[in-house]
């Protein structure tokens, strides 16, 4: 098997700023270079290497080992990692919107690219990735990671409460709200909140709007609830299929037919 892959829960008091923390190990076996696309799911994304191998991202045109502990910005399209030898990762799935809460700093600042969490944060974190490499347990490990975003989010709490409102409703409704519907259930213009939504997430609520209702798609698809593509498409609150098919393959690079037939080589 090529990728173990775990998610789990974060605790009530995180729950509005992280979507989940992950385990997994990429290429346990190692005969040959592992290569996935991943897909965008609208969150900022930390990964924090156990091992001494890393994955491989392409940076400014060239591919180099990624960091210790790489932050990885929201994406609106799908980019490629791969594994030469077995990673070993531990990951953090932020909510761009809670990535500002806890930290201060948005998520606009990573859109496209990826950065190291040291340069980032600096002290604080390095005491905290120590702390995480000498851990010998997963409880251990999810243990400081959570003392150490609770007190990020006691020195800073940066929360902007209809900017997170407006993006809970998006990740939660997206078949079923627009801009003009989620403008008027905050009480903030649709001009005013497209640009708080480019100033701290870095991209507009209609492209988040669009890559939560593919995200929705992915799984529908992988849990095969769906009857053609026609039904997903109205499922995931497209007007039509041409529009879903669009979509689609503007954010994870091909159609939805081949994205079934190859879902192996998409995280």
């Amino acid at each position: 098997m090529s990728v173990q892959f775990q998610e789990i829960a974060p605790s009530e008091i995180l729950q509005p700023y992280i979507e989940n923390y992950w385990q997994a190990k990429f290429n346990p076996i190692s005969t040959q270079t592992l290569s996935f696309k991943v897909i965008p799911r609208g969150v900022v994304e930390l990964v924090l290497h156990l091992s001494d191998f890393h994955c491989d991202l392409e940076i400014n045109n060239e591919w180099s080992q990624s960091p210790d502990h790489t932050l990885i910005g929201l994406w609106t399209e799908a980019y490629e990692v791969r594994f030469q030898k077995k990673v070993e990762v531990m990951g953090i799935r932020f909510n761009p919107d809670g990535f500002y809460a806890l930290f201060g700093i948005p998520a606009a600042e990573f859109k496209h690219c990826a950065a190291d969490m040291e340069n980032v944060l600096g002290r604080a974190f390095r005491d905290y990735a120590n702390r995480l490499r000498e851990a010998d347990s997963i409880q251990e490990q999810l243990k400081q990671t959570e003392d150490f975003l609770v007190k990020m989010l006691q020195k800073n709490d940066q929360a902007l409460p209809y900017l997170q409102f407006a993006a809970e409703l998006i990740r939660n409704e997206s078949s079923e709200i627009s801009v003009d519907q989620l403008s008027q259930k905050v009480f903030i213009s649709p001009r005013q909140l497209e640009r708080e939504f480019k100033n701290v997430i870095g991209i507009s609520p209609k492209t988040y709007i669009r890559i939560a209702r593919l995200h929705q798609a992915q799984k529908l698809i992988r849990q095969r609830q769906f009857s053609n593509l026609a039904q997903l498409s109205y499922q995931c609150g497209y007007f039509d299929q041409s529009h879903f098919i669009r979509d689609f393959k503007k954010i994870a690079g091909v159609a939805p037919t081949a994205f079934l037939k190859k879902q192996e080589q998409f995280i």
